[in-house]
């Protein structure tokens, strides 16, 4: 088998049996070199102040809050999840990028924004038992 030839998968949403991409499979050489470059990659990023990755996070979660339609049809696609699981899942992978962009600061005690509305308006004391705790997010 030459390392040049191009093998193709074709993409088949399972709720419908429809093909609905044609991508072509990475060759080794091709794997080699993303493996090489995320190598670097994950050098420069730790690398980075604690401050500065936590930007990063934040600006990759606006990005795929902005996308979460989009991304919930791919996956309503892809795996024929409903679309309203898919946009819970989207909506998920941006507060947890939140979530743990917000790690440095609950090192050094200080809350972010994000994780300030995870938990201070949606947690309430329940009247009837002063230890119980009722939570919803919203």
């Amino acid at each position: 088998m030459a390392s040049d030839a191009i093998f193709t998968t074709t993409l088949v949403n399972p709720a419908t049996a429809a093909p609905f991409e044609t991508i072509a499979q990475s060759s080794l050489e091709q794997v080699d070199d993303a493996i090489a470059r995320a190598v670097t990659a994950q050098r420069s990023w730790a690398a980075l102040a604690p401050a500065a990755r936590a930007q990063a996070l934040r600006d990759f979660a606006t990005v795929v809050g902005g996308a979460v339609e989009e991304l919930a049809v791919l996956e309503v696609v892809n795996s024929g999840h409903p679309i309203t699981q898919a946009r819970w899942e989207a909506g998920h992978v941006r507060d947890v990028l939140n979530y743990y962009a917000a790690a440095p600061e609950r090192m050094l005690g200080s809350r972010s924004p994000s994780l300030a509305a995870l938990t201070s308006p949606s947690l309430s004391r329940s009247a009837s038992s002063g230890s119980s705790f009722r939570g919803t997010f919203r």
